[in-house]
């Protein structure tokens, strides 16, 4: 036998389990929709390849396909990305230093990317006392 009570109360009930599935809704859509665009973002770098190592005869041409890619990636038109020397003023203009900005990139380590940028602009050698892409020349 129901009474208004019981009606009452499996009302209220049903009421609670709905509000409370309707949050538990929202959220997961909320974690899909955070997980969506964490990856999107994410993933834009993995579409930009690496430059190869800096003693490679092929390091000049791949390095500068790797920072124009990263730097348009990043949202700046492309003809600021293709000018090596109009982006690495940007860079160091924005950071403060090569050293600042390669520590905010994280596709490299901090070794590796001022090494690269120091290769690219004045030759020399590596790290490693290798010649730069081969030769010893600035690219």
């Amino acid at each position: 036998m129901l009474n208004c009570s019981t009606v009452h109360t499996q009302l209220i009930m049903r009421k609670r389990f709905s509000m409370f599935f309707k949050a538990v809704k929202l959220k997961l859509w909320q974690y899909i929709l955070g997980c969506i665009l964490t990856t999107v973002s994410f993933a834009v770098p993995t579409f930009c390849s690496y430059a190869t190592p800096s003693s490679e005869t092929t390091f000049c041409d791949s390095f500068k396909l790797a920072a124009e890619c990263r730097c348009v990636a990043s949202g700046l038109p492309k003809g600021m990305c293709s000018n090596m020397e109009l982006l690495y003023s940007r860079m160091v203009s924005m950071f403060g230093s090569l050293e600042r900005a390669c520590q905010f990139q994280h596709d490299t380590s901090l070794e590796e990317c001022m090494e690269d940028w120091q290769c690219y602009r004045y030759g020399g050698t590596n790290g490693h006392n290798e010649p730069c892409s081969g030769t010893g020349r600035a690219c």
